[in-house]
């Protein structure tokens, strides 16, 4: 997806790079607090904290998260004003790349086609540049920054927060074979779709003045229908999918409990380190859960579920 997304940015990809920078930021200081937490869990169980210790970590951690909401702010101005910029220049490109399409193109294309490539496609990878990317880039540096600080604190915790990770990225890669090809199927459905309306629509006056209004319609219910039921194929097949990844995920928290009881009953593992391990895992696993989650309304992040003209 951000291969693909730098080639059409073209001119703009000076500020994508721009607000991939404040992006990993921004991710880094939403991380920051992590540290603070620790410190004041470490002092809270030593018995050693006092007022000035307290006024310290809160003005740490408040200035993490004002820094957060600052970069926040300034990433998604710097990425929503280069997307919808790369957006009207596909557009532009688009329409010129249209005309100059030979009529044999138009003539082997259902009349909802161009519909869908012109409006809905352009539509939905609108939200790439806009909202997935920065969210992916977020996604990714967080838990990187989130994963150092666990293997700095205690890497036999670390290495039982990620086991998860590799048997989740298994389920996924197969969730994503099942989403790809159905949202084709569906890019399809919505195309027959679209013809019939038009059709329908463009046509109601013959139909009406030969009394063919039946069978006219009849052709427009069964596309919707049709329509309709690759809707709940991808729902449907793609959720036990998505439950099983989620549930593998889940199921880490109790790894880390049960790795942690252990090392620490034997003596080998502080509870400050221990509770923070449960407190960062649980964020951790998230996290990969966003990271990796799909829209089934604007269609695969990598553009997938979209046509091209050739």
């Amino acid at each position: 997806m951000i291969k693909k997304l730098f080639e059409i940015a073209g001119d703009r990809k000076r500020d994508l790079q721009k607000g991939t920078v404040l992006k990993v930021i921004e991710s880094l200081f939403a991380g920051a607090p992590l540290g603070f937490l620790y410190l004041t869990l470490n002092e809270l169980f030593l018995a050693s904290i006092d007022v000035r210790t307290v006024i310290f970590m809160v003005i740490g951690m408040a200035v993490c998260f004002v820094l957060q909401g600052i970069f926040f702010y300034w990433a998604a101005f710097v990425n929503n004003k280069a997307g919808y910029r790369i957006m009207s220049d596909l557009r532009i490109s688009l329409g010129e790349h249209i005309r100059k399409l030979s009529m044999g193109f138009f003539s082997d294309r259902e009349t909802g086609d161009l519909n869908n490539i012109i409006n809905q496609d352009v539509k939905n990878i609108e939200h790439v540049p806009t909202l997935i990317y920065p969210q992916l880039v977020s996604a990714i540096v967080l838990p990187i920054f989130i994963a150092s600080f666990l293997f700095f604190l205690d890497w036999r915790m670390a290495l039982a927060t990620i086991s998860v990770i590799p048997a989740a990225l298994i389920v996924l890669n197969v969730s994503q074979g099942i989403f790809k090809r159905m949202t084709k199927m569906r890019a399809r459905s919505a195309s027959i779709a679209n013809s019939r309306i038009i059709e329908y629509v463009q046509g109601i006056s013959v139909l009406r003045a030969f009394n063919q209004t039946g069978s006219g319609f009849k052709k427009f219910e069964a596309a919707m229908a049709d329509y309709k039921k690759t809707n709940m194929d991808l729902v449907v097949k793609l959720a036990p999918s998505l439950v099983a990844f989620q549930a593998i995920l889940e199921l880490g928290t109790s790894i880390i409990l049960l790795c942690g009881s252990y090392l620490f009953l034997g003596g080998e593992l502080s509870l400050t380190v221990f509770l923070l391990f449960l407190v960062l895992g649980l964020r951790t696993n998230s996290t990969h859960l966003r990271l990796c989650g799909y829209d089934t309304d604007h269609g695969c992040v990598d553009g997938t579920g979209t046509r091209s003209f050739k």
